[in-house]
């Protein structure tokens, strides 16, 4: 945090605002790394098994009716 605020107590830098020693801080994957508390990140995606609501075009299980349960309930409720 120290580091931080020494950097965003000084002025000058290629932009207007004088956030260069700033940006230049937060873009060492060192410092970013230890400030932010971060070790690795990894992501990975799987392509969902449940089916696609017709109406909220959401994936989730559907009812009797074709529709997710949120879905059949506000159908439900509408006056015919």
């Amino acid at each position: 945090m120290k580091a931080i605020e020494r950097a965003g107590g000084q002025t000058g830098g290629g932009d207007k605002g004088g956030n260069a020693p700033l940006l230049a801080l937060l873009n060492d994957r060192d410092f970013a790394t230890e400030f932010f508390i971060i070790a690795e990140l990894a992501a990975s995606t799987k392509k969902t098994e449940l089916p696609l609501c017709p109406r909220c075009r959401k994936h989730e299980p559907l009812v009797e009716s074709g529709l997710c349960q949120r879905c059949d309930d506000v159908i439900a409720k509408q006056p015919t």
